[in-house]
C-alpha cells in the first residue's frame, strides 16, 4: 500500500485515489507558487553591460505596463527594489530592477561610485530596454524610485516623454541647504562638514585617475565615522546591517570616497518644476525611515501643493492620512527634523 505523506494518513487503496492525492499535491504546489516569474535580462548603458531582473505576472495580458524600480544609494537590485518589484508583478505589472554601473553584477567603473549623473543615464537605459521589449507594453512605462534614487527617477521622468508616471517612495531629495544641514556638523578626515568631505573626495578622484587606486569606506556603519551612512544607533541602520533585511552578501557595503563631490553637489529638487506635465505624480511615504520602506506598506500619499517645491527652507506638501482621508498641509523645515512629521502607519 502507498502512504500519502503530509496530506492523508489513510492508506491508498486504488488508482483513482492515487490520482486524487497527486492532484491535491499539484494544486497545493500551484498555490505556493508566486504570482509572478523572474528572469535575468541584460542591456547596455553608455557601452557598459547592465544586469537586471524582470518580474512579470504569470497570468493575464503579456503586454502589461512596465515599471523601472530602483533603490537607495549604494544598493543593489536584490535589496529593496526586489520587494517592490515582487508586489508590482503580483499586481499585474512588469517590474525591472537592475544593478547600476559599478554595482553588483553590472559592468563599469569606478566600482561603488555614487554618481547621480551616471545613475540617471542608467535609468534612461532601463526605460530604453522596456520601451523596446516585446515582453511588456513599451508605450506604458513608469518609474518607482526609493530613497536617493527617487531624485534620479524624478530627473529622468522630467526629461523623458516616454515616462508616463513616477512614484517616489520614502524619497531623499536633497539640495545644497539640506546637504549642509545633514553633513555640516560632521567631523571627519581631520576636518568638519561638507568642505572636509568635498576635499577628501577630490583627492580620492585624483588618486584614482593617477594610479587606479580606489579609496573606499563602508556604505553603512555604527562605528566608522567615515562611512557614507554613519550612525551610532544600530536601530537607525538596521536595514543595511541586518542580514535578514538589506545586509545581504550581494551588496558589499562599500562606498567609493571619490563619490562625495558629485553626490553632495547634486540637487534632487531641480527637476521638480518640470514634473507637473506627467500624467501621474505621487510621492509615497512609509513608517519609520527610508530604510524601513522595503518591508512596510505605504500608508500616506504626498502630492505637490500649489507652491510646489519652491522656497529656500520650506517644503510644502498635501497629505491625506488613512484615519481622516482628508488632505492637509504638511511642512518640513529642511534644517533638521523640526516641523510636523508625516503620519506613519
Amino acid at each position: 500500500m502507498i502512504q500519502a505523506a503530509n496530506l492523508d494518513s489513510r492508506p491508498v487503496q486504488d488508482a483513482s485515489t492515487v490520482l486524487q492525492v497527486a492532484q491535491r499535491i499539484t494544486q497545493e504546489a500551484d498555490r505556493r507558487k508566486p504570482a509572478y516569474s523572474v528572469e535575468h535580462v541584460n542591456f547596455e548603458s553608455r557601452g557598459d553591460g547592465l544586469t537586471g531582473l524582470l518580474y512579470r505576472p504569470r497570468d493575464g495580458d503579456s503586454r502589461v505596463p512596465g515599471i523601472v524600480v530602483t533603490g537607495s544609494w549604494t544598493t543593489v537590485k536584490e535589496q529593496m527594489p526586489a520587494v517592490y518589484a515582487e508586489r508590482l508583478a503580483a499586481a499585474g505589472y512588469a517590474a525591472l530592477t537592475f544593478d547600476f554601473r559599478g554595482y553588483g553584477e553590472s559592468e563599469g567603473g569606478p566600482r561603488h561610485f555614487e554618481s547621480p549623473k551616471k545613475k540617471v543615464e542608467d535609468i534612461r537605459s532601463a526605460v530604453d530596454f522596456l520601451a523596446s521589449s516585446s515582453l511588456v507594453d513599451g508605450g506604458r512605462v513608469g518609474l518607482l524610485g526609493v530613497c536617493a534614487s527617487a531624485g534620479y527617477a524624478a530627473e529622468e521622468a522630467a526629461s523623458d516623454v516616454r515616462v508616463g508616471a513616477v512614484a517616489l517612495v520614502a524619497p531623499w531629495l536633497h539640495d545644497a541647504e539640506l546637504v549642509d544641514a545633514v553633513y555640516g556638523g560632521r567631523e571627519v578626515y581631520g576636518g568638519k562638514g561638507v568642505a572636509a568631505l568635498m576635499t577628501v573626495g577630490r583627492r580620492a578622484a585624483e588618486r584614482y585617475a593617477r594610479n587606479g587606486i580606489l579609496d573606499t569606506v563602508p556604505g553603512a556603519s555604527t562605528t566608522d565615522p567615515r562611512a557614507a551612512m554613519y550612525w551610532p544607533d544600530p536601530e537607525f541602520l538596521d536595514y543595511y546591517l541586518n542580514p535578514r533585511r538589506g545586509g545581504i552578501p550581494q551588496w558589499g557595503n562599500t562606498y567609493a570616497v571619490l563619490s562625495w563631490p558629485e553626490w553632495l553637489g547634486y540637487s534632487a529638487l531641480a527637476s521638480a518644476p518640470r514634473l507637473p506635465s506627467l500624467r501621474s505624480w505621487c510621492i509615497r511615504s512609509t513608517a519609520r525611515s527610508p530604510t524601513a520602506s522595503a518591508g512596510t506598506r505605504p500608508r500616506c500619499r504626498w502630492r505637490r501643493s500649489s507652491s510646489g517645491w519652491r522656497g529656500r527652507s520650506l517644503t510644502s506638501m498635501m497629505i491625506r492620512t488613512p484615519s481622516t482621508r482628508r488632505w492637509r498641509r504638511w511642512q518640513r523645515i529642511s534644517t533638521g527634523r523640526s516641523g510636523k512629521e508625516a503620519p506613519t502607519g
